[in-house]
C-alpha cells in the first residue's frame, strides 16, 4: 500500500475518534447544564411556561456559549493554520468559508445534542423534580 494512502486512512481514523470523543464531551456538558437548571425548568413549568418557551430559552443560552467559544477560537485557529501552511512549498490561502462551514457544523451538532437534552427536561414532571430536591 502506498504510504500516503495509509497515512490518509490513519488520519481519517483518528479524526473520527476525535469527533466521537468531542461529541461525548459535548453530550456530557449539555447534560450537566440541563441538570443544573432542572429546578429552574420545574419552577417555570409550575408557573405556566409551556415546553416551547422552556426549550427556546435553554437552547439559545447554550448556543450562545457555543457561539462565543467559536468566536474566541477562530482567530487562534486562523493564526496557527496560516503559520503551519506557510511551511509548505505549495501554499494555499485560507478561505473564510472554511471557518464558516466549521462553525455551522459545530452549531448544528451542538443544537441537536442540546435540543434532545432540553426536550427531555421540558417534558419531565415538575412535581417529581421539585420533590427530589
Amino acid at each position: 500500500m502506498v504510504p500516503q494512502i495509509r497515512t490518509g486512512k490513519i488520519v481519517m481514523l483518528f479524526t473520527f475518534i476525535a469527533l466521537v470523543i468531542s461529541f461525548m464531551g459535548l453530550f456530557a456538558m449539555s447534560t450537566y447544564f440541563i441538570r443544573q437548571r432542572s429546578r429552574e425548568v420545574a419552577v417555570r413549568k409550575v408557573f405556566g411556561s409551556d415546553n416551547s418557551q422552556i426549550l427556546k430559552k435553554l437552547v439559545f443560552v447554550f448556543m450562545g456559549y457555543v457561539g462565543i467559544a467559536f468566536v474566541i477560537a477562530t482567530p487562534f485557529i486562523w493564526y496557527i493554520m496560516r503559520d503551519w501552511l506557510s511551511g509548505y512549498s505549495y501554499r494555499i490561502s485560507l478561505n473564510p468559508l472554511i471557518f464558516v462551514a466549521a462553525g455551522a457544523f459545530c452549531l448544528f451538532i451542538s443544537f441537536i445534542t442540546v435540543f434532545i437534552q432540553c426536550y427531555e427536561a421540558a417534558n419531565e414532571n415538575p412535581v417529581e423534580r421539585i420533590k427530589a430536591e
